[in-house]
């Protein structure tokens, strides 16, 4: 749904001039929505349409033989509340709402409009900082054992373990999905790549399909694209959604993972290699023939990363190493031990 056309739908059904497919088609899009509209309205058009959203949001009177109708109603004001969320009405501008409290299934909004980050709790004990101008979105009580969030902005999640419920953040064009890890998503609106770094654990990272402007009310898992990556600690996927292109790095300062002495009196150069990998976690490649007999009285520990430790074992052997899908290859042609 375009902007314009966003803007005079929303207008009309501010004015209460929207026939009842146009009303259902704003609140249903709007639910089915991974990152709500954010139109900008004047004061006055805002004070008026936050009038007319409290009239739905006032729960109607449900008798016995009403029953169904009641359901209806109760669907209404959940889609409701969900516009007014969006518009920016919602609790800075309406107020408390009267009456029971929060439905189950309604949606939570966590937007982060402070210059620091803010950390929230979600229903499943997962953690999650978000980064300033960045917002959060997903159902309260993650209603129905889905565990998904739909993300803008950029926050680092630090997941509770549950195989049987596996953990989603959707954004814009990509999805991941875990168990219970850690790890960062990147995806600012104004950016022309999404990012997703992961710390500890293991997550899946998909493309998602471009989705009909208005659907369903109801959650629908999102359709997916080919092309899924799995990441490990220290990698990241990055996604280009204008070329469609999913790629696998390493993260620009890999962290170390384990534990080694980084401190070698005339040791292989292969055991300094399997070190580097066993502390990172990240594959690096050489040929065993390539550093036979060659040896190395190298101190690593003032070096702060894995690259810099990589640029001191280079320079002592004259080798070099090259990236590629979240991979290093050692390059040595012949050993120049020190």
């Amino acid at each position: 749904m375009t902007d314009p056309t966003l803007q005079a739908l929303l207008h009309r059904y501010r004015d209460g001039t929207c026939t009842p497919a146009e009303t259902r088609a704003v609140e249903d899009w709007y639910a089915a929505q991974p990152d709500g509209p954010e139109p900008s309205l004047a004061v006055a058009e805002r004070e008026a349409l936050r009038c007319r959203l409290w009239q739905r949001l006032r729960p109607a009177p449900v008798t016995l033989g009403q029953r169904t109708a009641g359901a209806l109603a109760g669907g209404r004001w959940l889609a409701a509340a969900a516009v007014a969320a969006g518009l920016g009405v919602g609790s800075g501008l309406l107020g408390p709402r009267p009456g029971p409290q929060q439905a189950p299934g309604a949606w939570e909004v966590r937007y982060n409009g402070t210059a620091r980050t803010q950390a929230v709790q979600l229903p499943d004990g997962s953690n999650v900082t978000i980064q300033p101008t960045s917002r959060l979105r997903y159902r309260a009580g993650f209603a129905g054992g889905q565990r998904a969030v739909y993300l803008r902005g950029e926050a680092f999640f630090r997941v509770a373990h549950d195989v049987a419920h596996p953990f989603r953040v959707l954004t814009a064009d990509l999805e991941t999905r875990v168990l219970g890890t850690s790890f960062t998503v990147r995806a600012y609106p104004q950016q022309a790549e999404t990012v997703v770094q992961v710390r500890t654990g293991r997550v899946q990272v998909q493309p998602l399909r471009p989705v009909p402007a208005i659907a369903s009310a109801q959650d629908v898992a999102p359709a997916r694209a080919a092309g899924a990556l799995v990441l490990l600690p220290n990698q990241q996927a990055v996604y280009a959604p204008a070329r469609q292109r999913l790629r696998r790095e390493l993260v620009p300062q890999p962290a170390q993972l384990a534990p080694q002495p980084f401190a070698y009196d005339n040791r292989p150069v292969a055991e300094v290699l399997d070190a580097l990998q066993e502390a990172y976690g990240v594959a690096i490649r050489y040929r065993p023939a390539a550093v036979a007999g060659c040896t190395v009285n190298l101190n690593l520990r003032s070096q702060a990363s894995l690259f810099a430790k990589l640029d001191a074992l280079c320079q002592a052997t004259g080798a070099s190493y090259t990236q590629a899908d979240a991979e290093i290859t050692f390059h040595s042609t012949s050993c120049q031990s020190i």
